[in-house]
């Protein structure tokens, strides 16, 4: 049987994540510059933490998902 390894952000990528979280949720209001693309801003931070936890597992990393990881994600 296969076991999931649960992942999560170091301290400063969280901050970041909930950062890039905050600012797509504020810019997909009715005046919002994200206003015509609601479907793809709802999915966007938690695309970006999957692509990130990809290249954490692809690159060989232990521990949780570093800033560094996360901005190139």
């Amino acid at each position: 049987e296969e076991v999931r390894q649960r992942l999560k952000f170091d301290w400063l990528a969280q901050r970041r994540w909930d950062e890039i979280f905050n600012f797509v949720e504020s810019s997909v209001g009715l005046l919002g510059h994200l206003a015509q693309f609601k479907d793809y801003a709802a999915k966007y931070a938690d695309n970006l933490a999957r692509i990130a936890a990809t290249f954490h597992c692809f690159e060989g990393h232990s521990g949780d998902i570093s800033l560094e990881t996360l901005e190139r994600a």
